[in-house]
């Protein structure tokens, strides 16, 4: 259901509660911080805003999987992850002092694998109806830049700036996804090789704009706790797509009579 998100939570933190783990460093213009990576997921506190920062796969943080998401592992047990996530995030600290649900959202990923023998045919087929329903609102970042695999649209804008303020709807094979990993020399575990077989990604990345469309529709805030949602999620999932490409919100194109009035 969720996958990268940027998080920030302005928190007053005492270097006492840090843990001898984590890393002092400065940034460019000078500015401490201190900082910890855990498979992938990056931690920085900056001591003069009182800003602590996660930017990753949150789900890394308890489980070390690229394929798998959070209902894959825990179903609809919302507020079980929850607890695990601000368990493992207190621990990194001498004493309790965060909740995860109170960081504001700047990015997240909403994901959903289906499993299907139909990975390259459904990559193909959306492929081939992006290109036809396609304005000039939107570019197939993957076509531009002539490169093979995945599928990235997105708006003109975020294309130009090479960013995510709007949002950015990405489909995949990942299986190939892991295997271009692998020869690019990244570790890929076998397990996860073994997870994605037949494993088609449906994904749609949310910059600030997106996430303010999002809350006026909810009637909700930018924080974790309300945007970490399934209904958010496949909301956000199905009008992303047909919005691109030109079809009913319920994206219903698995009976013969949705099927035949798309041909």
């Amino acid at each position: 259901m969720i996958d990268y998100v940027k998080l920030i939570h302005n928190i007053d933190i005492p270097s006492n509660l840090f843990h001898p783990t984590w890393k002092k460093s400065k940034t460019d213009s000078g500015c401490p911080y201190r900082w910890r990576t855990i498979r992938g997921v990056k931690l920085r506190y900056y001591e003069e805003s009182c800003n602590l920062t996660i930017n990753g796969k949150i789900l890394m943080l308890l489980h070390d999987t690229q394929v798998q998401n959070f209902d894959d592992i825990y179903g609809g047990r919302r507020d079980m992850f929850i607890d695990e996530l601000n368990s493992f995030l207190n621990s990194l600290f001498q004493s309790p002092i965060l909740d995860i649900r109170e960081f504001k959202v700047t990015r997240i990923d909403y994901c959903f694998n289906v499993k299907t023998p139909y990975v390259h045919e459904y990559v193909a087929i959306l492929s081939k109806a992006f290109q036809m329903t396609n304005s000039v609102t939107r570019k197939n970042f993957t076509s531009e830049k002539d490169l093979s695999g995945s599928v990235y649209v997105r708006t003109t804008t975020d294309y130009k700036d090479n960013t995510v303020r709007n949002d950015t709807l990405n489909f995949y094979d990942k299986e190939d996804r892991l295997n271009f990993q692998k020869n690019a020399g990244q570790n890929v575990s076998e397990s996860d090789m073994v997870l994605a077989r037949d494993i088609f990604r449906m994904e749609v990345q949310c910059g600030t704009a997106k996430i303010k469309s999002i809350e006026k529709k909810f009637n909700i805030s930018s924080t974790f706790d309300d945007l970490f949602d399934f209904n958010v999620a496949f909301y956000t999932i199905s009008s992303t797509y047909a919005l691109i490409f030109k079809a009913s919100e319920k994206i219903d194109f698995y009976t013969y009579s949705a099927a035949k009035s798309k041909v």
